[in-house]
């Protein structure tokens, strides 16, 4: 069930509890919720980005005494989920690998990882609050 999770340290991730107990909660592919205001008199922009996103692992285990809160997002949050996890997984994570690897002096970065990292740039998985 996909849950929104807000952390003592004011953090708000979203992802797919796997399993829940009094100790912990472990979540698949759990993404940060980041909210910009653009000015006063509109709403935030939104984006979702890897909750921890160098690592390998894409199920986390949360303690439950760093939870705050649970809670279920709106249907629509929900599909924004979906959509930007899709979105991270084709195109942001093989593009962060790849520049990770062109950085470490491994590789050149291809063309393809070239147009992946402008996406990126773009931040494919902004949208706008209503």
């Amino acid at each position: 069930m996909v849950s929104i999770l807000k952390l003592v340290n004011g953090t708000e991730v979203i992802g797919n509890i796997l399993e829940e107990n009094k100790q912990a909660l472990v979540i698949d592919n759990p993404l940060q919720i980041n909210y910009v205001a653009k000015s006063p008199a509109s709403p935030p922009v939104i984006s979702l980005q890897r909750y921890i996103p160098f690592s390998n692992k894409t199920i986390i285990t949360f303690k439950t005494e760093h939870i705050i809160n649970k809670v279920e997002p709106l249907s629509n949050m929900i599909s924004y989920y979906n959509s930007s996890l899709k979105g991270i997984q084709e195109h942001i994570d093989s593009a962060i690998d790849q520049e990770l690897a062109n950085a470490s002096g491994e590789e050149e970065l291809t063309p393809e990882s070239q147009a992946k990292l402008a996406m990126i740039e773009k931040h494919i998985t902004k949208a706008t609050l209503n």
